[in-house]
């Protein structure tokens, strides 16, 4: 039997347990446990027929599907890893980052056929017969239908041992400038986060989660499968529409959600009516990360679902879920991201490497926990780079209140997080650079209600004509949506140091104070 801390250990159990009960909603379509549980298997089975072995790594470039699940516990029965894709990225970011990841074979909606197409003959990796594709009517030429690929197979366990020790899956943490950081994360990693947010967050068999997020991303990659795992029932949103939330939320009775603060935002922005005119009691809790809320988003999304339901916390796609702030705290703690939740443990420490204690005193903010990534994918130098001993960081600056309370106040390395996604500046620097007229930029975030951060442009321009619509229009094409700015700023020069080092801390002073918490 394979151990209780693999990913798919949860699915084969609760299958035994009720089969047929439903496991996964989306849309009109749904599979109960044994359904679910079969489809798996058989996506196991057409994995290791087609000569994959254990340890070898497949990617799944998809919107959020009912298939995605099934895709998902599949390679984790075969123990073969995933490599989530984001779904954003353009041909040329998509290619480095299969071909980093040297994954045989790639799941891919039917929508991004012709964008992979681009760049197939750069593909080495994949197998000739291995790009899959779901949901096609007509199936590109050199592409195989996923339903035919996996009917194929049996649907008896694959019979593969998987132990809490191998590989489930490599999640990404940036874009293609420099090196891609792959993070290697253990079935034991997953399994192990899962049963402590269900302890944390009270789920178990008689909860209905809503997953609104993109699955590719870290945390919901964990909570689409977190209430199968513990024997519920898990609702997916093809589409995250601020109202179709609502909608799902009173016609599935969901219980529970994990959103970004993105997302909140999007539906307190409905307009009272058309938020009130859905049912939304039967929700129990509500879960945040990515970015702080705002204070006015926080209230809002009380008034709307009531007090005793909102969650936040600190995380990484490394080292998964670190803090979190209980709905008692909520308004007394504004943009605080909490305390240490059960298995691990927090620090701050200042450059030269000692510990920062006191309240307010800020430090670069690492983590030592039982459910820690296994390094970067072929990359030891950034893997050497995070680590201190045990101690991880994710170059977030924080700082402790009187009680203990974390707040994080910026990010060592002046990534941006919008709407849940990390941006690097420096890649977006990069494209608009060899803008015809702009003669130089610096890219930082700015306070945004919605995203968090927004992504700004500030840009010293060649020509007096050039717009802000220019600027971002540009970037098309280039870099994924998300990554383009939201805002474009002039100014006659950029601060730089001595050496031509962007003074960033500058430029953010006339956006953001500091440390701020309102």
């Amino acid at each position: 039997m394979n151990s209780v801390l693999t990913v798919h250990y949860g699915l084969e159990f609760f299958t035994r347990r009720h089969p047929q009960k439903t496991a996964v909603i989306c849309g009109e379509r749904r599979l109960t446990f044994d359904e679910l549980n079969r489809r798996a298997n058989r996506v196991a089975n057409a994995l290791l027929g087609t000569g994959l072995s254990k340890g070898d790594r497949v990617a799944a470039l998809l919107d959020n599907c009912l298939e995605y699940p099934e895709i998902i516990y599949g390679c984790s029965k075969a123990g073969i890893v995933l490599v989530p894709l984001n779904f954003r990225l353009v041909a040329r970011e998509a290619q480095a980052l299969l071909e980093h990841s040297e994954a045989q074979l790639l799941f891919l909606g039917d929508r991004f056929a012709e964008m992979i197409s681009e760049v197939r003959a750069d593909l080495p990796h994949i197998q000739s017969d291995g790009f899959v594709v779901l949901g096609a009517e007509t199936l590109p030429e050199g592409y195989v239908s996923y339903e035919e690929w996996a009917r194929a197979a049996p649907e008896e366990h694959p019979g593969v041992e998987v132990g809490e020790e191998d590989v489930f899956y490599v999640g990404y943490t940036s874009g293609t400038t420099g090196e891609p950081k792959g993070a290697v994360l253990s079935q034991r990693s997953r399994g192990l986060i899962q049963l402590a947010m269900a302890v944390e967050y009270q789920i178990g068999e008689e909860n209905v989660d809503l997953t609104a997020g993109a699955i590719y991303h870290a945390a919901p990659i964990i909570f689409v499968l977190l209430a199968i795992n513990v024997g519920g029932t898990t609702v997916i949103l093809e589409q995250s529409n601020p109202e179709e939330i609502l909608r799902s939320i009173e016609q599935h009775k969901v219980t529970n959600a994990f959103m970004a603060p993105t997302m909140f935002h999007t539906i307190n922005s409905l307009p009272k009516w058309i938020r009130e005119r859905y049912d939304v009691s039967s929700v129990q809790t509500l879960i945040s990360a990515g970015a702080s809320l705002s204070s006015k988003d926080k209230e809002d999304t009380i008034a709307l679902f009531g007090e005793g339901v909102l969650h936040e916390f600190y995380g990484s796609t490394e080292a998964g879920w670190n803090t979190n702030l209980r709905p008692a705290d909520q308004l007394r703690k504004l943009r605080s991201c909490g305390k240490p939740v059960i298995g691990w443990e927090v620090k701050l420490l200042d450059l030269d490497g000692r510990e920062v204690t006191g309240q307010d005193k800020v430090g670069e903010i690492f983590v030592r926990g039982e459910y820690m990534f296994d390094g970067y994918l072929k990359n030891p130098g950034a893997t050497e780079e995070a680590f201190r001993d045990e101690w991880f960081s994710a170059g977030d600056l924080g700082q402790y209140d009187d009680e203990g309370y974390l707040y994080v106040v910026g990010r060592k390395k002046d990534m941006i997080v919008t709407g849940g996604s990390n941006v690097y500046p420096e890649e977006v620097e990069d494209c608009l650079a060899s803008h015809p007229k702009v003669a130089d930029v610096a890219v930082i975030g700015t306070p945004d209600d919605k995203w968090g951060e927004a992504v700004t442009a500030v840009v010293v321009p060649k020509e007096d004509s050039v717009t802000p619509e220019e600027v971002i229009s540009f970037c098309e094409g280039e870099i994924a949506g998300y990554k383009k700015p939201k805002r474009v700023e002039f100014e006659d020069e950029i601060p730089r140091n001595p050496s031509g080092k962007i003074l960033k801390n500058v430029l953010r002073e006339r956006y953001w104070a500091a440390g701020s918490r309102t």
